[in-house]
């Protein structure tokens, strides 16, 4: 049996729940935008992971409060303290 290839992959939560991941990215996460984008030039440059698309992640950014889909090369993850 064939196995098809997907660019997102599954993963356990912390719940123990199988979730969506697309670039290491889990819902819910904190991101950075890269500074080639110009929503961060905008001051737009940090949000929170609220889809996970095929091919995108939509991110909605904290000082607008928009939701964007971006590629995952394009955002940092930042880990929480």
């Amino acid at each position: 049996m064939a196995t098809s290839r997907r660019s997102r992959s599954s993963r356990r939560s912390r719940s123990g729940r199988s979730v969506k991941t697309l670039g290491g990215l889990l819902i819910g996460d904190r991101v950075e935008l890269s500074p080639g984008l110009d929503r961060w030039m905008m001051g737009d440059r940090y949000g929170e992971v609220v889809r996970i698309g095929r091919t995108k992640v939509h991110v909605k950014l904290d000082k607008s409060g928009r939701t964007f889909g971006y590629s995952p090369s394009r955002l940092t993850r930042i880990t929480r303290i």
